[in-house]
């Protein structure tokens, strides 16, 4: 029984290790000081005007949870393995405020969304965001996935590019692996015998300043959920040349903090070869991989102008 207890705690731990690595990222271009200083000023004045709508996509055997702030040009949020999005709120609340209509969708597993775990591949992923979409009545969104959800996101593109303006991949990696002491420090944060300090100081590794350390944990702390994690395991059996080929129709935004441990910037040059000129790249200064949570206003920024100069 100890056994079998050890070996569940361990696939659980990989799971959650790989779900919240994985994707690809290439890093870029630092952005202006003072467009981030006029972004911040309209988020201070319109945040508290974007109430939280929550509603369930249903189909035959899932449903799938989803939060809307905002209005405007629709855009989708998806978190990394075995995650909700509850982490992902500062930038919701950032874009909702910029003018957009924020759609952050759980995944099967987190929060409210149910469905089975078993046989799920990236493309049942995909269709669980359609389904949401449809729901709605959208089409033409923009889709932004933070680690995981990147490759979420660049699914939905692949099946299903009439949906998509443009995809914005956030802290992306998984082909060139963290270091030792960083993978190491990500198992500590999803290990559930882990003590608080234990996971605060591993925190070091998520961020860009070790100061952000204790308030990006209380983010990614109520985010965590395992029932997520076989979903995940599952969809990761999926071919990548089944879903990583692009439609070649929609622009792609990826974005990097410069100090991102988990999702090393070596990864640029490989997305870079593989999608050419359909990559704008952005570097977030200092940022680590939870840039999305104490970087949201630059990440923001950063989306913002990407839109504006493809869109507008």
């Amino acid at each position: 029984m100890t056994n079998t207890i050890s070996y569940v705690r361990t696939s659980y731990l990989k799971i959650l290790f790989f779900g919240f690595l994985l994707g690809i990222g290439l890093v870029g271009c630092k952005n202006g000081k003072d467009s981030s200083q006029k972004t911040a000023e309209l988020i201070d004045r319109k945040q508290s005007e974007n109430p939280i709508q929550v509603g369930f996509a249903e189909s035959d055997d899932s449903q799938i949870e989803y939060f809307i702030q905002g209005e405007g040009d629709p855009i989708v949020l998806l978190p990394g393995g075995a995650l909700s999005t509850a982490y992902l709120k500062p930038l919701a609340d950032n874009l909702s405020a910029a003018g957009f209509k924020t759609i952050r969708i759980n995944p099967r597993g987190a929060g409210e969304s149910r469905g089975p775990a078993e046989g799920v591949s990236m493309h049942t992923m995909a269709q669980d965001v359609l389904l949401v979409l449809d729901s709605l009545g959208l089409t033409n969104v923009d889709i932004a996935g933070h680690a995981f959800g990147n490759r979420v996101a660049r699914t939905v593109e692949h099946d299903a590019p009439e949906y998509i303006r443009s995809v914005i991949c956030l802290a992306a990696g998984g082909v060139v692996k963290p270091s030792d002491q960083a993978a190491k420090a990500l198992n500590t944060v999803f290990d559930p015998d882990a003590t608080e300090e234990e996971i605060v100081q591993a925190m070091d590794y998520m961020v860009g300043d070790p100061a952000d350390a204790a308030s990006s944990w209380s983010f990614v702390k109520a985010s965590r959920f395992p029932a997520a994690a076989a979903v995940v395991s599952s969809a990761s059996n999926t071919p990548e040349s089944s879903w990583a080929i692009p439609s070649g129709k929609n622009p792609f935004l990826v974005i990097q903090g410069t100090k991102d441990q988990v999702a090393p910037a070596e990864n640029a040059a490989l997305l870079k070869k593989e999608l050419g000129d359909l990559v704008q790249v952005v570097s977030i200064t200092g940022g680590g991989h939870l840039m999305v949570i104490n970087h949201a206003e630059e990440t923001t920024q950063a989306i913002l102008d990407f839109l504006d100069a493809r869109f507008k």
